[in-house]
């Protein structure tokens, strides 16, 4: 957080860009980056948990390898949905063709579908 309080706002490419050609005095806008910076920080480890086990989320990225300790902290009906979709051989093709995110959303629509 050294660069905005040191007046430099290089790594703000867009406000950099803004401030000198319509004459904005950096000093009016620093307190503003500063306190979201500061909040960030101190609201980063809310976001990412540094004793979360990524070996418990390995099924978001590969929603057909589950084991075990991928599922025990789901609440038992997501085991089971989790279960069920992880051996549907359909979608297990969908998930080979496309991106993560398209499949995402190809099992979002799965889901509300089952939900109708």
């Amino acid at each position: 957080m050294q660069k905005p309080e040191n007046d430099s706002f290089e790594m703000f490419s867009f406000t950099d860009d803004f401030l000198a050609p319509n004459d904005v005095e950096s000093g009016a806008i620093k307190p503003i980056i500063t306190s979201h910076l500061t909040n960030f920080m101190k609201n980063f480890q809310k976001y990412f948990l540094p004793e979360l086990d990524n070996a418990k989320l390995d099924w978001i990225q590969n929603p057909f390898i589950v084991s075990n300790q991928s599922m025990e902290h789901l609440p038992l009906n997501s085991q089971e949905e989790l279960a069920e979709q992880s051996s549907d051989s359909k979608l297990q093709l969908e998930f080979a063709k496309k991106s993560l995110s398209l499949f995402g959303l190809i099992l979002k629509q799965n889901i509300q579908h089952c939900m109708i």
